[in-house]
C-alpha cells in the first residue's frame, strides 16, 4: 500500500537562464514533486497550492499521466502564478520576483485526508499562516518538515528578496518536527550571523534547543550542517557533498528536503538522514550541470 506525502507552499513560474541556455519551468513546490517522485516509487505526491489555468495546465502536461501525483487537492486561484527570472552564472544567482497569488488556509487541506508525511515549503512568506501551521500539525500524526525557504524575506519594489525578521519567527518552531534554511535564512531566523560552517553548526543546535527535534542548514556547494536531539542532549556534525560543484540551481535545496522527509519517515538515525539528503541533492546538482555543459 503506498503512503501519501504532502507537499504545500506554492507554484513560482521560474525563467531560468545558465550561459546561452534559456527555459520556463515550473518551480516553487514543483521541484518537491519531482524531488519526492524520485526517492520513493510506492508514494502517492499531493501538493496543496493555489493554481491559476496556466500552472494547473504545466502540471496536467507534466504529471497528467503520473499516477503516483494526486491533482485533485489544488485550489483555484483567480489571481496569476508567481513569475521568478533566475540567472545563474557558477554559483551565484541574481533573482527578480514578480507576486502572483497564494495563502492557504485550514479548509483547504481537508480534502487530502491524513498522511505519511507533510512538507511545507514557504516559498514566499504569504504561503500559510502560523495559527494555519499550528492547526496542521495538531491535525496531522505524520512527520512534518518545514523549508522555511521565505518565512524570513520580503520582496523589494524591484524584485529582489530581502531578509527580514518577524516577530512571530520562534512560534514556527513549535510546528515541525525537522525545520531546514540556509545560511542566509538562519541569520534572520536566529539573529546570529552565519560565517562558516562552525557558526551553522551551532545555530543548528540553538534551534533545536527551540522546539524541533532536528533542524539542518544548508550551505549550498559546502554541504549541511545538522543538529538533533539524542535523549536529553543536543547533537550536531557538518556534511560535505564531497566533489566540487560549480552551480547552485533552483531545486537544489527542494530535493535535500526530499531526501529528509524520507529519512524520517523511515525512523533513520539523522546522522544518515542528512548524509541521504546531502547525497540526493549532489546528484540532482550533478546532472544539472552536465545539462547545461558545466562538468
Amino acid at each position: 500500500m503506498s503512503r501519501k506525502i504532502a507537499v504545500a507552499g506554492s507554484f513560482v513560474l521560474d525563467e531560468v537562464a545558465m550561459g546561452r541556455s534559456r527555459r520556463q519551468v515550473l518551480g516553487g513546490i514543483a521541484y518537491n514533486i519531482r524531488g519526492l517522485l524520485g526517492v520513493d516509487p510506492d508514494w502517492e505526491v499531493i501538493p496543496v497550492a493555489r493554481v491559476d489555468e496556466q500552472a494547473r495546465a504545466m502540471l496536467r502536461e507534466e504529471f497528467g499521466e503520473e499516477s503516483r501525483v494526486n491533482l485533485r487537492n489544488l485550489v483555484a486561484s483567480d489571481g496569476p502564478c508567481h513569475r521568478n527570472r533566475i540567472t545563474l552564472d557558477g554559483l551565484a544567482r541574481r533573482e527578480e520576483f514578480s507576486p502572483g497569488e497564494s495563502g492557504l488556509c485550514f479548509g483547504d487541506f481537508r480534502g487530502m485526508g491524513d498522511v505519511d508525511g507533510l512538507i511545507i515549503n514557504m516559498i514566499t512568506p504569504w504561503d500559510m499562516d502560523l495559527p494555519t501551521a499550528r492547526s496542521l500539525s495538531a491535525a496531522q500524526r505524520c512527520p512534518i518538515h518545514l523549508d522555511v525557504h521565505s518565512l524570513v524575506r520580503t520582496v523589494s519594489a524591484d524584485g529582489r528578496w530581502l531578509t527580514t525578521t518577524r516577530p512571530d519567527t520562534y512560534g514556527w518552531t513549535s510546528v515541525p518536527d525537522s525545520v531546514q534554511m540556509n545560511a542566509e535564512e538562519a541569520t534572520a531566523f536566529t539573529g546570529f550571523p552565519v560565517k562558516d560552517p562552525e557558526d551553522a553548526r551551532r545555530l543548528a543546535m540553538l534551534v533545536v534547543l527551540s522546539g524541533p527535534g532536528s533542524c539542518v542548514i544548508t550551505l549550498g556547494p559546502g554541504g549541511a550542517a545538522c543538529a538533533w536531539l539524542s535523549g536529553n542532549r543536543v547533537e550536531a556534525d557538518l556534511f560535505s557533498p564531497g566533489v566540487k560543484l560549480s552551480l547552485d540551481p533552483p531545486g537544489a535545496g527542494d530535493v535535500f528536503s526530499s531526501w529528509f522527509l524520507w529519512g524520517m519517515m523511515e525512523g533513520k538515525n539523522p546522522l544518515r538522514v542528512a548524509r541521504a539528503a546531502v547525497e540526493g541533492a549532489t546528484q540532482f546538482v550533478k546532472e544539472m550541470e552536465v545539462c547545461n555543459g558545466n562538468e
